[in-house]
């Protein structure tokens, strides 16, 4: 009881002690994420979490299979005899692709021509179907996740920047990052992204697209026209594959779809190269570091 009533005595403080306790770190300076909500311990980094990436050589050897594969179904179901309409009635069948004018006439007119026939085919091919694997080309035909296509399209223009160090293209990068991490259904396994179920019908629109050009050279007879059908829908799912690969990698990629070079001229892209734009840790490269080279023809 005595106690009670005593007066407290005023405590004292060091200048010491409160010198010390000032600059004592903060848990954030200490490495680790931000604290948590309730101040605990630091949360880790989200990059522990997002999709991990395929390594260089895995993504160089697929790139030249699909090179091959291509090659193959070229060879294999499209003719080099006689159309059966006029030039005409080719051209215009191209339209809704997202090819350029001089990419377009450039495959009409060497599909003409026997000898280039299949060499302009697998332009054709390469060109559209890895075009609709990239996030920057969505405003024609797009294999990617109809969610983030429809985001990727209601950006305004201004935010479409092709620097990649610019805060637009950072932030876009980061958004790409965060989506796919978050469509993944098993995302603790860090896999890349597989497609939706949507991609079937995304990969008969494209076939369709396709074959509205493609049919000119393929023979008339049902065997071969069922055969070309179900080959090109295997090629194009094999290329998605790879294509899944690339846009849910913590790298910025490019495909390489020409070559820029003094001694280029008269060379076709018949498979796109890739390079990479931005490190795992979200680092603009300089240059471009080129990681799997265009497969070209003369």
């Amino acid at each position: 009881f005595g106690r009670r009533n005593r007066k407290s005595e005023p405590t004292t403080t060091s200048k010491a002690s409160v010198g010390a306790s000032i600059l004592q770190p903060r848990p954030s300076d200490r490495g680790g994420g931000p604290l948590s909500s309730l101040g605990g311990p630091p949360e880790p980094s989200l990059d522990l979490y997002l999709l991990d990436g395929t390594g260089d050589s895995e993504i160089t050897s697929e790139m030249t299979a699909l090179g091959y594969l291509i090659k193959d179904h070229v060879e294999n179901n499209y003719h080099l005899g006689p159309i059966r309409h006029n030039a005409l009635a080719i051209k215009g069948t191209l339209g809704g692709l997202g090819l350029d004018g001089q990419t377009q006439s450039q495959i009409e007119t060497l599909s003409l021509d026997p000898r280039t026939r299949h060499a302009a085919i697998r332009r054709l091919l390469s060109r559209v179907i890895f075009s609709a694997l990239d996030l920057h080309q969505v405003e024609g035909i797009s294999l990617l996740p109809p969610s983030i296509v429809a985001f990727a399209k209601a950006l305004p223009p201004s935010k479409k920047s092709e620097n990649a160090r610019s805060p637009t293209a950072r932030a876009f990068d980061t958004w790409r990052r965060l989506s796919v991490f978050l469509l993944h259904e098993n995302s603790q396994e860090r896999t890349p992204l597989a497609p939706p179920s949507s991609i079937v019908v995304q990969i008969k629109y494209l076939q369709h697209a396709l074959d509205k050009f493609l049919g000119h050279f393929v023979h008339e007879d049902r065997r071969a026209r069922t055969d070309q059908a179900q080959n090109m829908e295997s090629v194009i799912r094999e290329c998605t594959a790879l294509g899944y690969l690339v846009f849910s990698h913590p790298c910025k990629w490019r495909y390489l779809f020409e070559v820029e070079s003094k001694s280029s001229s008269g060379v076709m892209v018949v498979m796109p190269g890739l390079e990479r734009l931005i490190s795992r840790k979200g680092e603009p490269f300089d240059t471009p570091q080129v990681v799997a080279k265009p497969i070209t023809v003369n």
